[in-house]
């Protein structure tokens, strides 16, 4: 009997032993497996990797523009437009452009198309080079619309004396667009590597029918200095203008409308019992390549100073930036990109800083701002590849735990993962040293550069123990969801102006009015708000009015009264 026992023992214990070494080589199948698929992925025909396998290229700096006679083949219908031949392409059709380059180089291209009110979706794009397409993202390439507030004059009151915000139209217009990726990683727009030689580049329309006349490749990316642009200026000495910043003129996108802010007196206009559009921007300005143009009313060349009172209250210890252009030209490198500090007040910035810029402007000249990520284009992206490589180490670690380990066991994963702890510790070298560039950038440890460092800490508690990660598993997703969040509250930029000011001897700006001014507003608010009528209704005709009780917020029933108002009754 015992010998029998013996037996079982011995062949009961054989038996574990083979399932720990098969399971020794299912794990290691496992990581080969996604060391392949990690392989792909770095080379997956994405933009990313486009970028990065000619990052060492530096761009063809000037532009070559093709216009509608280098289209050789396709559909398409041929006509001028306010004189200017261009030729349409409509829906799934396409049309090639045979272009000639004379040296190798990455080109990024951009389109002059002319912008019609036949829809108010953004124009897409395919774009193939020699009858493939360069990376997943030229299959789908959006250009935007250009827009305009349909308002003469004032702004349209209701019965209560609230502005009501106007109605955004298309302009027909012709407008140049580079194509920027929306995330904020790259600093240049998409680009084509082209080798010297002739090539053919299909456009094809995937929405809507799109009136081209050039296909521009190459890009200006060096600028003359501000000492330079400026070695000949004087300063402009008559009487300062101000222009408020909800006056625009176009814009890129129809969700950049009037806004209004109550909450400052010194916001112009302003009014303690009725809302007032008197800001551009908030939340809503934020995509990258999103611009705003205003023509201020320059009655004299010269060359001025431009202060803008502004709020950037929505990412903490991080600045929004913006580039300036007049006339659709950057004027000078220092404008490339103006840093808009977090305050949770208003404030004046003035371009330059303490020794501002002088812009020569003429009358009808127009200014604009976009919106761009330039500055921490390379931390964005650092901290996309980091997200990307620590999704896998968690995908490799959960292909052994489960995505809910069992506390009491132990998944060994220092034997089964052998360079897990070392692959941790490294990744947590590289982020101590982007937040450390992150930190010199915004010149604060803020809230956001905290994430970072959160992640840190767990990934240096890992790398000491990686045994430890099946019990803190929620850390680790914790860690990874902080990541991506960061990496989408960088990628937004928001802003909020109130006014410009263009001026050019010494003149002192406030940006807010004194306790005492600002308390008595805030009381007769506070006051107002018990006598205004929050209804709705249009009460200029009574007898034909409806009563419509809505289980909304005042906001969505005021945006569908002006609907019906604005639309459907006129109609």
């Amino acid at each position: 009997m015992k010998k029998a026992i013996s037996i079982l023992l011995t062949f009961l214990f054989v038996l574990q032993c083979s399932c720990l070494i098969a399971s020794g080589d299912s794990a290691e199948t496992d990581n080969n497996t996604v060391d392949k698929n990690a392989q792909v992925s770095a080379n997956d025909g994405s933009f990313l990797s486009y970028y990065e396998e000619y990052a060492d290229k530096a761009p063809i700096a000037a532009p070559i523009s093709f216009n509608t006679d280098s289209i050789k083949a396709g559909t398409a219908e041929f006509a001028e437009k306010d004189g200017i031949k261009a030729a349409a392409i409509t829906e799934n059709a396409a049309v090639h452009f045979e272009v000639e380059v004379q040296k190798d180089g990455i080109y990024p291209f951009a389109f002059r198309y002319y912008n019609s009110d036949e829809s108010d979706s953004d124009y897409m794009l395919s774009v193939a080079v020699d009858g493939k397409l360069p990376y997943s993202e030229a299959e789908y390439i959006s250009l935007p619309r250009v827009w305009r507030d349909n308002v003469t004059g004032e702004y349209s009151k209701d019965e209560n004396g609230n502005e009501i915000r106007p109605v955004q139209e298309n302009v027909n217009t012709w407008t140049d667009s580079y194509t920027e990726d929306t995330r904020g990683f790259y600093k240049l727009p998409y680009f084509v590597y082209l080798t010297a030689g002739k090539h053919s580049i299909t456009l094809t329309s995937q929405k809507n029918t799109f009136i081209i006349s050039s296909l521009i490749l190459g890009m200006k990316t060096e600028y003359k200095s501000y000492a330079e642009y400026s070695e000949n200026a004087k300063e402009y000495s008559g009487d300062s203008i101000k222009l408020q910043a909800e006056n625009t003129n176009l814009k890129s996108n129809s969700s950049l409308y009037p806004t209004y802010d109550r909450t400052n007196s010194a916001t112009e206009p302003q009014s303690a019992s009725c809302i007032l559009l008197n800001t551009v921007g908030k939340s809503n300005w934020t995509r990258i390549g999103d611009y705003i143009s205003w023509k201020p009313e320059i009655e004299s060349a010269g060359w001025y100073k431009i202060s803008v009172r502004a709020r950037q209250n929505t990412n903490q210890s991080m600045y929004s930036y913006r580039t300036l252009r007049i006339n659709g030209e950057i004027p000078f490198d220092e404008v490339r990109y103006i840093a808009f500090p977090y305050n949770s007040d208003w404030y004046i910035k003035t371009f330059g800083d303490d020794e501002p810029y002088l812009f020569y402007l003429e009358p009808g000249d127009e200014i604009s701002l976009s919106v761009t990520t330039d500055p921490i284009s390379d931390i964005l992206r650092s901290l996309n590849h980091y997200t990307t490589v620590l999704n896998k180490v968690y995908r490799e670690v959960i292909a052994i735990t489960g995505t809910s380990p069992d506390t009491y066991r132990d998944y060994m994963l220092d034997s089964q993962l052998p360079e897990l702890e070392n692959e941790l510790a490294d990744i947590s070298a590289e982020l101590t040293e982007l937040s450390k560039k992150f930190e010199k950038l915004t010149g604060t440890k803020g809230s956001q550069a905290s994430i970072i460092d959160y992640v840190i800490s767990v990934l240096n508690d890992f790398a000491d123990d990686c045994n430890e990660i099946p019990n803190r598993l929620t850390a680790f997703q914790s860690a990874l969801g902080n990541l991506g969040t960061l990496i989408n509250t960088l990628s937004s930029q928001p802003l909020e102006l109130d006014y410009f000011i263009f001026y050019g001897s010494s003149k002192e700006l406030k940006a807010n009015n004194n306790w005492a001014v600002q308390t008595w507003f805030s009381l007769k608010t506070f006051a107002a708000s018990f006598s205004s009528d929050y209804s709705t209704a249009d009460k200029s005709d009574t007898e034909k009015s409806v009563n419509v009780w809505a289980s909304v917020g005042r906001d969505q029933a005021k945006i569908i009264n002006n609907l019906i108002r604005n639309s459907f009754t006129p109609e």
